[in-house]
């Protein structure tokens, strides 16, 4: 998918689980191009799920560039790598998520931003590390790139997780501070 620089946001939707890019059955999809894909959560609440990708079983999903917005709102990721599927990141900026990754397969990130503004203050039901490694199966590897989060900015506790350099960073909340 050659993004071509553009824009694509999803907007109202009547179901309670939404994802813009659902891969799965063996899929196999590289996104190029330096665009944008937004989730627009205003009309969400906590109960519902929101997420840009989500990858089911043997899908793969290389992500060269572009930026990445997710739910903030409801509950969710902006990519949710699950298991038996597989994920590359080499570029881009990943934000707005209650999680920006949530990894149950294997995912290899060359670089990128990741940022997460959730907190327990803000919603007790709804928060989480910015990128999750979160299944006994799970592998990650990780090879530079930024992350920063609010309720933490980077979590394994299941599965593999190796990290080759990168910047990692809490910070407070912007409502509830430290």
């Amino acid at each position: 998918l050659d993004m071509n620089g553009y824009t694509i946001t999803l907007g109202a939707s009547a179901t309670k689980t939404n994802a813009i890019i659902d891969l799965y059955q063996g899929s196999d999809v590289t996104i190029a191009g330096n665009g944008e894909i937004t989730f627009n959560d205003s009309y969400l609440d906590h109960n519902e799920i929101g997420y840009i990708f989500r990858l089911g079983d043997n899908a793969k999903l290389t992500i060269e560039n572009g930026t990445y917005t997710g739910a903030k709102l409801a509950n969710g990721a902006t990519i949710k790598n699950r298991p038996n599927a597989e994920l590359t990141i080499y570029n881009g900026t990943f934000d707005g998520a209650t999680c920006s990754l949530y990894n149950e397969g294997i995912t290899t990130i060359y670089n990128g931003t990741f940022k997460g503004e959730t907190c327990s203050s803000c919603n007790s039901s709804i928060w989480s590390y910015t990128i999750r490694n979160q299944n006994v199966n799970a592998k990650m590897y990780f090879y530079d790139g930024t992350v920063i989060g609010t309720q933490g900015a980077f979590s394994s506790s299941a599965g593999l997780a190796e990290i080759y350099g990168g910047t990692f960073e809490t910070v407070a909340c912007p409502i509830h501070g430290t």
